[in-house]
This record gives structure tokens, C-alpha cells and sequence, in this order.
């Protein structure tokens, strides 16, 4: 590869010769001719170097550089302008043969094209990115199919290879390989990853983050995916599935918040649910069932569960439950109907709250029912009644 500086208005005779022996400086010297100055030292004007099979440079009339071979054909199409175009077309301009302009670098210094139908506000790099664009702008598109159809929709950001592929609609951002790649007039999605919101068509204000995020829903609204797979089947609207395979399974559901890991497969978990809250590692059985609150490791649960509230620990040990009717317990998931509040076991007791006898005279203003276990005085229960503290004999 030939070394070529370029310089301007120097006095050639007494510049250094290059170190390449391949190379050339070229410059203006100070008669203002174009000239280049070899390895060895000798000076004459660009395009007359001797025989060499690298590429020549040759400044032609109208300010283009054009690269040729030694028998001086130009060997590519194109021209570099510099400082030549009209003032729209900036400083550095890449055009065809034909004089179309592709690439421009302003007096500020920014670089862009002008893409398809000589808007100067988008920027398209990869075949056929951008391709159909006719009034299009604010639009960039980096990959081969990038944006591919747009014609006349804006600020919309491509990147990766058929990225927002068959979409003509407005403020779509897609980066990944095929993300978005079918949506058609969806607006305000933003799919990042491989395959994020691959099929979605019309649906708008989704978010998915991860490789083949929200992949399979077509027409949702206002879904968000944070992880590889999350709401990967999802139809449904205003979800939210974060962790991998994050509700992965949900079909129909909407409103639903998922997360934490589900199942192993795509199959399993929350599918056609509405209005649930699922935070934990792995929730099983639950399927169908509406307005539930579990946290922790659930599993084995009814596929229909409805307004139920779950804590479990990571083992999947249920520690707290409280059913639809608002009938709450532990130790068991099936508190008794007439009772608000209830304590399961076969080994172990209900301990009330302990003091000394001045402790519990203390306390002020206590509550009619109020139950605490005296440890001195006349050790025993007392409950406070309407006359006042009862011991119980």
C-alpha cells in the first residue's frame, strides 16, 4: 500500500522525501500545481508516476481526485470532491460518476449521507438499507436490510442486519439482527437484541431487551421484556417479565408483572392470567388464575388460583397464605372460612407477647381483647376487658 500525504502551498523541493519507498507526498507547491514527490527524492506532477502496479492519483478539472493504474484508466467509478460541491453538499463530498452525492463531510465536521431521495437527514450504511426511503428523515439505519422498506416515516434508529426490516412507521428504535423485523405501522417500540419484537406488526409502546424478547406477539401494547426470552409468547397488553424466559408462557394475560426465571421450557407458567405479581425463581401450576400476589418459590399451585396473596422461601416452602375471601394463615394453605387469621402446627405453640405485672399496667390505653402472658405477681393470662384487666384462670 502506497503512502500519500497530502499538504498544501509547501515548497516541494525542500520537503523529505517519503520513508516508503512506495509512498508519495502530495501537495501544492508554491506555483499552486499539484505535484508529488517520491522515495528518491524526484518531483513531478500527480498522476505521472512511472509504471507501478498500486493505484495513481490524478487531481482533474472541477477539484475531483480520481484513483487509476499505471496506464492512467480509472480502475473505479466515483470521485472524491473536495471543496468543489455547491454549498449544500459541504466540504468532502463522496459522489457517482454520474454526479449523485452519497456521502458528505460538512464545514463542522459531521459525516453523512444524503440516502435515498436526497435526504440529508438520514444516515444509511449496508445494502439495501433504507432502500425505499422517499421523504422520510431523522432516520438511520446500519446493516444490511436495515429499515429496508420505510418510505416516508421518521426518526426511527436500525441497526443490525434486516433490523426494522418491513416497517414504515415513526419512532421505532431496533438494534439486533432481524429485531422488529416485521413491523408494519407499531410505534414507539424499542427492541434490542436478536429477535426482539421479531413479529410484531401493529402493536405499539413495547420494550423488549434480549434476545428474542416479546418475540412472538404481533399486535400488544405496552409490554416490557428484560431478559433472553422474556414475554417471548406473549399476545397479551402491559406486561412485564424481567429474568430469562421471564413470563415466557403468557398468551392472552395483560397486566401481569413476572419476575424471576420461569420453568425451564416455554411451556410452563402463567399463560392466559390477568393481573398477577410473581416475584421468585420458579411459580408452578398457576396458569389461568387472576389478581394473585406470590413471592418466593411456589409451586404445585392450582392452574386457576384467583386473588390469593403467597409467601414462600426459596425452597419452596409455603410460610404465608391468604385466600380470595381474605381468610388468612400459616402453616397451611387452607385457613379455616370463619376465621380471619390462623396459626397451623402440630409441634410448636402460640407464644403472646411477655412482661412483668408494672409492664402491663403500663401500657396505655390498651385495646378491649388486648392478650399478653404476666411473668410475676399473679403469673398467668390476661385480657383486657371493658372493666379492665382479667386474669385468666
Amino acid at each position: 500500500m502506497a503512502q500519500v500525504n497530502f499538504n498544501y502551498r509547501v515548497d516541494m523541493s525542500s520537503i523529505a522525501s517519503p520513508t516508503d519507498p512506495a509512498g508519495y507526498i502530495v501537495a501544492y507547491d508554491l506555483d499552486g500545481v499539484l505535484k508529488q514527490k517520491d522515495y528518491n527524492g524526484n518531483v513531478t506532477l500527480v498522476g505521472v508516476i512511472a509504471s507501478q502496479s498500486i493505484p495513481n492519483l490524478f487531481y482533474n478539472i472541477g477539484g475531483s481526485i480520481s484513483a487509476t493504474n499505471s496506464t492512467s484508466n480509472v480502475y473505479r467509478t466515483g470521485s472524491v470532491n473536495i471543496g468543489t460541491g455547491t454549498a449544500t453538499d459541504g466540504r468532502f463530498v463522496v459522489s457517482s460518476s454520474g454526479g449523485t452525492v452519497s456521502l458528505i463531510v460538512d464545514e463542522y465536521g459531521s459525516v453523512y449521507n444524503k440516502s435515498r431521495n436526497n435526504i440529508l437527514t438520514n444516515l444509511a450504511f449496508g445494502l439495501s438499507a433504507s432502500l425505499s426511503n422517499t421523504t422520510g428523515i431523522s432516520n438511520t439505519a446500519f446493516g444490511n436490510g436495515a429499515l429496508q422498506t420505510n418510505t416516508n416515516k421518521s426518526y426511527n434508529l436500525a441497526i443490525g442486519s434486516n433490523a426494522l426490516f418491513n416497517s414504515n412507521a415513526d419512532y421505532n428504535i431496533a438494534i439486533g439482527g432481524s429485531s422488529l423485523f416485521f413491523n408494519t405501522s407499531g410505534t414507539q417500540n424499542t427492541g434490542i437484541g436478536a429477535f426482539a419484537l421479531y413479529s410484531n406488526n401493529i402493536g405499539s409502546f413495547n420494550t423488549g431487551i434480549g434476545v428474542a424478547s416479546l418475540q412472538n406477539g404481533t399486535q400488544s401494547q405496552r409490554n416490557t421484556g428484560i431478559g433472553g426470552y422474556s414475554l417471548y409468547s406473549t399476545t397479551g397488553s402491559r406486561n412485564i417479565g424481567i429474568g430469562f424466559f421471564g413470563g415466557s408462557a403468557i398468551t392472552t394475560g395483560s397486566n401481569n408483572v413476572v419476575i424471576g426465571s420461569d420453568p425451564n421450557n416455554f411451556f410452563e407458567g402463567l399463560t392466559t392470567g390477568s393481573n398477577n405479581i410473581l416475584i421468585g425463581r420458579v411459580v408452578t401450576g398457576l396458569t389461568v388464575g387472576d389478581n394473585n400476589t406470590i413471592i418466593g418459590r411456589a409451586s404445585g399451585l392450582a392452574a386457576g388460583l384467583t386473588g390469593s396473596i403467597i409467601l414462600a422461601n426459596g425452597s419452596g416452602n409455603i410460610r404465608f397464605y391468604s385466600d380470595s375471601n381474605g381468610n388468612s394463615a400459616i402453616g397451611t394453605t387452607s385457613p379455616t372460612a370463619s376465621a380471619i387469621f390462623q396459626i397451623s402446627s402440630t409441634t410448636k405453640g402460640f407464644l403472646p407477647p411477655t412482661m412483668t405485672n408494672t409492664q402491663r399496667t403500663n401500657i396505655s390505653t390498651p385495646a378491649i381483647g388486648l392478650m399478653v402472658y404476666c411473668t410475676d405477681a399473679t403469673e398467668g393470662l390476661y385480657i383486657y376487658k371493658s372493666t379492665g384487666w382479667t386474669f385468666v384462670a
